[in-house]
This record gives structure tokens, sequence and C-alpha cells, in this order.
């Protein structure tokens, strides 16, 4: 078999990002050779079929199905398509983006729509299939946490037959068990769907399935609690197509409303509040705190034998006008450099025009993390044993 290689430049217009809400992203370029502006875009299925009007010698209904005998084998999906730019369509998309991007209220959704506005009348691609393996242990440590009576609920946002035989082969459905599909378009089809399943005999354990679009009624008041119930008498549970807000409205559902211990893991880069608000502890509060505890600049039988060392104190020597505007003036300096930095190097210096502020901001932060860290070591002067009276145990 001969294959044919060709390289192709181009240059990064715009980067319209990722997001549980979009499902997809998009990358705007210009061929370097023919100065043809085009729009890539990849995601999800359910998002980048609706959006494209041209799909090749295929139609849309083949590759619905050819994505279904994938998703059935659980393969994970994703869809591609392109769109070619005209110079006038993509100035004129630019002065309204660029607007977007400065306004002061409601800037990310503003964002949102001018990038859906593009990101339309797109000719389909291609698909991808991979297959996204389980570690070695997974299925029969999964099977020892049943046997000891353990709820597992699997919260993903792939699609039902791939988030199925997923589950079927980390063995959370087992093939005793009846699936149980709950559906529902409105609130109180939800009610009347979740009646009916509840009400439906049988001696098999069951396990239920739902996508995120019917969890949305589910989760309304009137239905949570029914919901709840009926998902607690299942072996096991599924839900799928989900947001990451969904996936923590499901946790607080199940950690408010039932009486038992509740763990959840989230895999990839799902992050509760917990875990950001750890990561936060360890890196901003624990070096103050610690500074506190340990630096001494004299032993305590030293200080109290000398009083006239506490003069610092009452002088105000630390708290001077020309010591708060010096350190006021470093940190100015810190902000000003940790800002520009990420700026330049992520946007000029790899020949990115146009970087998201997410990303920007992560740099920047991690920055933060450095400076206050290096500047906490860098003042420490003594640093001591902690003795146990100094914590306040005896």
């Amino acid at each position: 078999m001969k294959i044919e290689t060709a390289r192709m430049e181009y240059d990064v217009l715009y980067v319209l990002a990722f997001n549980s809400n979009r499902k997809r992203m998009s990358v705007i370029v210009r061929d370097r050779q023919t100065n043809a502006i085009r729009l890539i875009c990849k995601g999800a299925d359910c998002v980048i079929l609706d959006r494209c009007t041209h799909f090749g010698s295929q139609s849309k209904g083949a590759i619905e199905t050819h994505l279904k005998d994938f998703a059935g084998e659980g393969l994970r999906t994703l869809c591609y398509a392109d769109r070619v730019l005209d110079e006038v369509t993509f100035d004129k998309w630019c002065k309204s983006y660029r607007e977007a991007e400065l306004a002061m209220k409601c800037r990310e959704e503003a964002m949102e729509a001018m990038a859906g506005e593009i990101e339309q009348n797109m000719t389909f691609l291609a698909t991808t299939a991979i297959e996204d393996k389980l570690q070695d242990g997974v299925p029969d440590t999964i099977a020892r946490l049943l046997r000891a009576d353990l709820k597992i609920w699997v919260l993903t946002g792939d699609k039902v037959e791939t988030a199925v035989e997923i589950g079927r082969s980390c063995r959370v459905i087992s093939k005793d068990m009846v699936e149980m599909h709950l559906e529902g378009t409105t609130v109180p089809a939800m009610a009347k769907s979740l009646v009916t399943l509840a009400s439906t005999p049988t001696l098999k354990p069951r396990a239920l399935i739902i996508d995120g679009f019917s969890l949305s009624f589910a989760l309304m008041p009137s239905n949570r609690q029914n919901f709840l119930a009926f998902a607690t008498q299942c072996a096991a549970v599924i839900v799928c197509r989900m947001s990451p807000l969904q996936k923590a409205l499901v946790v607080e559902l199940v950690k408010d409303g039932v009486g038992c211990v509740t763990m959840a893991v989230y895999v990839l880069t799902y992050f509760s509040s917990l875990y950001i608000a750890a990561f936060n502890l360890c890196f901003t509060f624990l070096p103050v705190v610690a500074r506190a505890i340990v630096e001494k600049t004299l032993p305590d039988h030293i200080s109290t034998q000398f009083p006239e060392l506490y003069h610092i104190g009452h002088t105000k020597v630390s708290f001077s006008l020309a010591t708060v505007a010096s350190v006021g003036a470093i940190g100015v300096f810190h902000a000003v450099v940790l800002t520009l930095v990420p700026l330049y190097f992520l946007d000029h210096h790899q020949g990115v025009l146009h970087v998201d502020q997410f990303a920007d901001g992560v740099a920047t932060y991690i920055g933060i993390m450095f400076v206050t860290s290096i500047t906490i070591s860098l003042q420490t002067k003594y640093a001591s044993y902690v003795e146990p009276k100094t914590l306040g145990l005896f």
C-alpha cells in the first residue's frame, strides 16, 4: 500500500475553547499557501452532526448508525467537521467576537454565542473511535465492592451505549441484572416514568440507566426525592451524557438524602469543590501558618527576660508608612510580572495570538504560588521546633 504525505502549514487565528456546555472546540486557521481561512471543529457527535449541512458521500443516518455501532463496542467517539470562510464573513465575525471579548457584562455568554454563530453550515469530515481500556484489576475490584454490599454509581459524559458497554465490562452491570432506562422530556413525564419503573415487578436486581437530558427533569424539586428513592433501590446506576454540574448535583443529592457514608471519585479533569479547596489550602494558607508557627526570632525565656525586645510592636516599626509602601510596591511589581510573562510566552512566543483567559489565568496562578512560597522561604530567618505548648496542647 502506497501512502502519500504532504506538509501543510497554517497560522492559527482563533481558538474557540472547549467547555461542557459547548461540547466541542474549534480553531480558525489561515493556509499559508492559499491564504484561505478555514474553521476546523471537533466534538461530540450530537453537537457536530446538527451543525453540519454537508455529509459527503454518506448520509447523516448512515453516520449515526456507525456511531451507534462504535458506542455499542465501548468505543469513545469524536466527530470532525470544517468550514471554509470568506474574508467578508470572517472580518464581520471577528469584529463581533472582539466586542464580545471586551463586554463588561455576560462576557462568557456573548463569546459562546459568537462561537456558535461561526460554527454553522459545516461539512462533516470524519469520526474517530478510541478504545479506553480498563486498568488491570478493575472488574475484580468492583465485583468485590459489590459483594460487600456497596452501591456503585457511574457518572459519565459518554454516550448511553458507550456507558452501558463500559458498565458491563467493569462488572457494574452484571448478566443477571435487568437494565431499566429512565426517560422523560418533561417534569410530569419523568414523574410518570418513575412510578411506572418503580411498580414494575422483577425478581432480579435492577440497573438504572438515565441520560443527562432526562436527569435534568429527575432532579426537579417535585421528582428528586422519588428519583433518589428509586435509584437507591437499584443495584447499579449509570448516568451518562451529563455535565460536570449535573455530576455535582447528583453527588450532593445522594450525600444529603441518604443516611450512609458516600464517597465520590472524580476521574480525569473533573474536580469537586473539595479538591479545589484542598489545593488552595496547601499552596496558600499552610505556608503562611507554618511560618507563623515555626519561626521564632528568640527562644521564649530570652523574650520574657528582656521586655525591651517588644519595642518593635508598640512603636509600629514594622507597620510604618514606608514599610507598608515598600511591601505594596513589591506586590504591584509581582502582579505585573506574573500577568505579563504568561501573556508574552503563551500568546506571542508560541505564535498563538488569542489564547483563552483560562490558560493565562492558570499560568499566572501557578506563578503566584511559586512567588509566595519563595518569598516566605526568603523571609524566614529563624526556624525552631514546634513545641506542644505552642499549639496549645498542654
